[in-house]
């Protein structure tokens, strides 16, 4: 992944929103699944279109999302397979069509980094605005939220509304089970098709034979700057007046120059990343 392309990745991060009741950990954004494991499959539509499979253990803390899907941009059909393994250490993504591999460090691990370096005042402000600003994820501050407007798979969900992205996420996992989004011309929609809880097989968090993750010291020094923003803003008494100005940071840099399709791919990436962070201690 490039330095620009994680700059895109994290901008939506921050836009991005999530709501979540699960049982909450030892910092503002952690949370605990109220099930061990589970298995939810998704149907994409838009420019890429095809099945998607998030496959979920140990109550959140590991997760692997296999993608199979076709891009189409400008008359090119891009097939597109991968496997997204994450811990609560490292987050690899494999490109099974390329036959290439990258490692991250987990940006939880920088997000507790500097929130450890907080005072107790320090602390407590980063709780009384992470609450007051509706955020339950590093600097995701909605525009809009409804609960339990509507039921997608028989389970309640809220519906999430910011800057183009409509996002329809279970009551009790904060898990998004429909996404709606629309930037830079780019649409994409995503929809589970089931939601089984129960054991899921270690196959599917297995390296693809024959590929070697490839540390990718860039992204690491991206979401170290990342979480240090977001936390140093996160902290600040003056943060709801200073909320504007962090989405059109972050907004700037998802328009700096990205074509369409590393948009989308960054999109998608960007919701997968913002599971890890919320699930992930």
């Amino acid at each position: 992944m490039t330095l620009k392309k994680l700059g895109v990745l994290f901008a939506l991060v921050l836009l991005l929103p999530v709501v979540a009741h699960a049982k909450k950990g030892l910092y503002p954004w952690e949370m605990k699944m109220p099930f061990k494991s589970a298995t939810i499959a998704y149907t994409i539509n838009g420019m890429e279109e095809g099945q998607e499979t998030v496959y979920i253990k140990d109550w959140g803390k590991r997760t692997a999302t296999h993608n199979s899907t076709v891009t189409n941009v400008m008359g090119m059909r891009m097939e597109n397979k991968t496997i997204v393994i994450e811990d609560p250490d490292y987050i690899y993504d494999f490109d099974l069509t390329e036959g290439t591999g990258s490692r991250a460090t987990n940006p939880i691990k920088y997000a507790k980094e500097e929130y450890e370096k907080l005072s107790a005042a320090e602390k407590k402000q980063m709780d009384i605005n992470t609450k007051n600003l509706g955020v339950d994820l590093l600097g995701g501050v909605p525009d809009i939220v409804e609960e339990n407007v509507t039921k997608i798979l028989g389970r309640k969900c809220d519906r999430t509304q910011i800057m183009g992205a409509t996002v329809y996420t279970d009551h009790e996992s904060g898990i998004p089970l429909k996404s709606e989004t629309e930037m830079m011309g780019v649409k994409i929609s995503s929809v589970a098709t089931s939601f089984k809880e129960g054991n899921v097989d270690d196959a599917y968090f297995a390296f693809p034979a024959g590929i070697k993750p490839i540390h990718d010291h860039e992204a690491d020094a991206m979401a170290s700057q990342m979480m240090k923003q977001t936390i140093s803003w996160l902290k600040d008494p003056e943060a709801a007046s200073k909320k504007s100005q962090m989405q059109l940071r972050a907004g700037a840099m998802s328009a700096d120059g990205e074509d369409p399709a590393e948009l989308e791919e960054a999109m998608r990436q960007a919701q997968k990343m913002m599971e890890a962070m919320l699930n992930n201690k």
